[in-house]
């Protein structure tokens, strides 16, 4: 089964505004602490893949910078990944009650659902390779100018709703919030896929990575193991949620 044993710390950090190098004072260590095993506790990951040819996708692969991702694939894949609908209802208590918490608890849930997708995609990468195929990095809807608005198609072509329970509004926007769905790319050679630049992002402007000097462009999140007794006493629970068709 999938799941991320631990959140990197570095990543909330950095997720929450401190700069590389600077960790946060006790207390809001403590916080993100809590909030972590509360995450783990209340968490319900589920993720699902299913395999297309290009060709039958065309209609929804719109945009340069999703064509020159999938050079070279005459297949690909939509995946998909939520983190379940009690964690959107545990951020919006945390907001109501204490605003700090929800803030912490927004960027502990993003790094996580971005693990969750992470580890699915090298297992997906790691099945085809046994079949002598290659499969490129992930390019989600909203990245560069492969347009939001074909959310609800992708989901409708997953049966995503019925099967993990993901759906999305008629303003595109996933449901559960923490949710990713992307497409990668699946060929006969050696391909990586191309990621978007800066220049086509939305954040630009206000991306802490540029303003450092980077890039959020990463070939994988590196899971690291929990050191935290409590942190791993939650993880069974996260575990029985997740499937993979």
């Amino acid at each position: 089964m999938i799941l991320t044993e631990m959140i990197i710390l570095e990543d909330v950090y950095r997720r929450l505004g401190y700069p590389v190098d600077n960790k946060p004072d006790e207390y809001t260590c403590q916080k993100i602490n809590e909030v972590m095993d509360q995450v783990m506790k209340t968490a319900a990951i589920r993720s699902i893949k299913k395999e297309f040819t290009v060709i039958s996708l065309e209609p929804f692969l719109t945009g340069k910078d999703i064509d020159r991702h999938l050079v070279h694939c005459h297949k690909c894949l939509l995946i998909a990944a939520t983190l379940g609908s009690q964690i959107d209802t545990l951020i919006r208590k945390a907001s109501v009650s204490d605003m700090n918490e929800a803030v912490i608890m927004d960027a502990v849930t993003s790094i996580l659902i971005e693990g969750v997708v992470e580890e699915f995609e090298a297992l997906v990468r790691d099945e085809y390779h046994q079949q002598g195929l290659y499969v490129t990095s992930r390019f989600s809807p909203g990245y560069g100018d492969f347009p939001i608005t074909v959310q609800n198609e992708l989901l409708r072509l997953l049966d995503a709703g019925r099967k993990i329970g993901l759906y999305a509004t008629p303003t595109h926007i996933l449901t559960p919030r923490k949710s990713i769905t992307a497409v990668c790319g699946i060929s006969t050679q050696p391909v990586t896929g191309h990621l978007a630049g800066c220049d086509t992002c939305a954040l630009e402007s206000v991306c802490q990575n540029k303003k450092e000097g980077n890039t959020c462009a990463r070939s994988s999140i590196k899971i690291q193991q929990n050191v935290d007794h409590g942190w791993r006493h939650g993880n069974h629970v996260a575990k029985q949620g997740i499937i993979s068709r």
